[in-house]
């Protein structure tokens, strides 16, 4: 099977994932964030014929982060919906592994520079298992970066207990 043929099954796998009623994405912004392909292998493969499908996979989480920019930027009014499983987009980003900086478009997107009320209270809502996008970020295994960005910006995040009564840093 060619690198080709596996990231078109993984996409596949993804949008039917998508399609599912539990998984169900709200928004064209979530949708996208979606399709990123899995990155759990991403970086773990170590054999030599991987490395193509491994570099191949990157490329296109790369093209898609750009697209939820863009989207994000275009269509601010997205931010605040929530998929079915009461996420934002930025904490569907967040437990998608998102880079820095899409996370910080994300939560600055549509906002004023001075509005830090709305940017805490984005870093504070919690999706329908009580979990921040911090709380996504530190679970999922999300960069260093992202979660220290997201601790800087509200650090009471830190203090946020989820439905199973953990703290992020017992997610950790």
């Amino acid at each position: 099977m060619t690198s080709k043929d596996l990231l078109s099954q993984s996409f596949k796998l993804r949008q039917a994932q998508s399609k599912s009623r539990w998984n169900q994405p709200a928004s064209t912004l979530h949708n996208l964030i979606l399709t990123v392909p899995n990155s759990s292998c991403m970086y773990e493969c170590g054999d030599v014929s991987d490395q193509g499908i491994t570099r191949e996979r990157e490329y296109n989480a790369e093209k898609i982060w750009h697209e939820v920019i863009r989207r994000s930027l275009s269509h601010p009014e997205e931010l605040l919906i929530l998929d079915s499983r009461g996420r934002t987009p930025l904490q569907a980003a967040c437990a998608s592994k998102a880079p820095i900086n899409v996370v910080r478009i994300l939560l600055t997107s549509g906002k004023k520079p001075d509005d830090e009320h709305s940017i805490q209270s984005m870093l504070l809502r919690t999706d329908n298992h009580g979990r921040t996008a911090l709380v996504l970020a530190i679970a999922n295994h999300g960069s260093l970066a992202v979660v220290q960005y997201l601790i800087n910006r509200c650090p009471k995040a830190s203090e946020i207990r989820d439905s199973a009564e953990n703290l992020p840093l017992h997610v950790a």
